[in-house]
């Protein structure tokens, strides 16, 4: 007849087994699970690489069409190619041109990429009055802007009318010049206009104000943040304010995941935003897999690998 302490004993290794085999199983499937959270995440992002690439040959083809010698460029070829996809920034690293930003879109696509929507204030405030002005890339522009305030904020607004353009069939007769100079005012009283009566989400390009002007800006004057833009006019980013590096880095911009790739060679530089997915759609589908995996992994653990934990405890 077995000791009572000897049947003790045993409840007691038998009990300490199993908790150490469910330990064991339940280490094994979140492992699994996080296993599969890290694959689904990754198959994500790597689901692009098609888009990626193409968005690469875009910016090497943006930038074999642009030239540049000396203070100048010359972008006729790459604004009258129409079967060419523009990259959705593309800078003068001299002079610190933008040569073409994003246009506003109401699917949200492109966005923003913050580090470089700012615009040098300084160049803004010389066109106090309508005037000419000859861009860098053999554009002429007459540039109006007016500072504004809004909300306890200072704020700059410019709008540009295209006297002469490689896009535009006419070049503007000069007799018409005073026509412009007053509806380029009227134009920056409008959108101006519209920032007290919160018509216009700062920082939210889909809630611009409309302009008739061929391109217009919104700026806040102490941080030369650009808040708001219409179409593309001339402006210039700030010294201050660097350029991203060759190559390709992530970028999060209202919950929405981008790779941002970027190509140079060696004076212009070619941006485009690639979007991936939304960060909570990722997460759904990490904790998805996760959870589902884990829970796969530690059914079948139970029912087929509890003798190899145990033995293995053992």
């Amino acid at each position: 007849m077995p000791k009572p302490y000897a049947s003790a004993k045993g409840a007691f290794k038998s009990g300490s087994v199993r908790r150490h085999v469910n330990r064991r199983i339940l280490r094994f499937s979140v492992s699994l699970g996080s296993i599969a959270c890290i694959l689904a995440v990754f198959l994500s992002i790597t689901s692009v690489y098609p888009s990626l690439r193409h968005w690469q040959e875009i910016n090497r083809s943006t930038l074999a069409e642009i030239k540049c010698v000396d203070s100048t460029c010359d972008t006729s070829k790459f604004t009258t190619d129409w079967q060419l996809g523009q990259s959705d920034y593309v800078v003068d690293a001299r002079t610190g041109y933008f040569l073409n930003v994003p246009e506003p879109s109401t699917s949200g696509i492109p966005e923003r990429f913050a580090p470089l929507d700012y615009s040098d204030t300084s160049f803004i405030a010389k066109f106090r009055e309508p005037g000419t002005y000859n861009t860098p890339d053999g554009e002429v522009w007459r540039l109006y802007s007016r500072p504004v305030d809004f909300d306890g904020r200072k704020l700059e607004i410019i709008v540009g009318y295209a006297e002469k353009a490689p896009w535009k069939m006419v070049e503007l007769p000069h007799s018409i010049i005073p026509l412009v100079d007053t509806t380029l005012k009227h134009e920056a009283d409008k959108i101006a206009a519209t920032l007290p009566g919160g018509k216009m989400k700062i920082l939210g390009r889909r809630n611009a104000p409309s302009a008739n002007a061929d391109g217009f800006e919104v700026v806040d004057a102490g941080t030369q943040q650009v808040l708001s833009w219409g179409p593309w006019l001339p402006i210039f980013l700030p010294k201050r304010i660097s350029l991203p590096t060759s190559g390709r880095q992530f970028y999060v911009e209202e919950s929405e995941l981008y790779i941002v790739q970027t190509d140079t060679d060696g004076r212009v530089v070619a941006i485009s935003l690639v979007p991936i997915a939304g960060l909570w759609w990722l997460a759904a589908i990490a904790a998805f897999a996760f959870l589902s995996t884990s829970l796969v992994g530690a059914v079948l653990s139970l029912q087929f690998l509890r003798p190899y934990f145990a033995l293995r405890g053992i």
